[in-house]
């Protein structure tokens, strides 16, 4: 698989090409914690994904490490924040994607009433 070039959060603000979603659950910020940082987890809730494994020791924390694999994409991913309950992200290290260069994918978790307010 070819390598990316590793981003750290900030590349947010520079990339040229974003996609936000927001969303509020019915969840307090611990919850959707606990299950966002359950990697081998994914796969009983996100559809598409066939395998969500845990490829460092410790398996959490900034530098941790997993692999994915999304219908046809495979990605070896580096997490690169991790202050739980309030932010999550992670960096793509290789991918089958082609032609991909960099990626973050970021979660902003808010405490909001009873739930959470999701930006990803």
């Amino acid at each position: 698989m070819p390598k990316l070039e590793p981003v750290e959060p900030s590349f947010i603000n520079d990339a040229t090409h974003t996609i936000v979603v927001e969303q509020t659950v019915d969840a307090p910020p611990s919850r959707v914690w606990q299950v966002i940082t359950d990697n081998p987890g994914w796969v009983d809730w996100f559809p598409t994904m066939s395998s969500s494994e845990d490829t460092s020791e410790p398996s959490s924390g900034v530098g941790s490490t997993r692999t994915v694999k999304v219908g046809g994409l495979r990605a070896d991913e580096c997490f690169v924040a991790w202050e739980p309950e309030k932010l999550w992200a992670f960096t793509i290290l290789k991918t089958n994607i082609p032609m991909a260069k960099r990626f973050l994918e970021q979660l902003e978790l808010t405490a909001d009433g009873d739930g959470t307010h999701l930006r990803y």
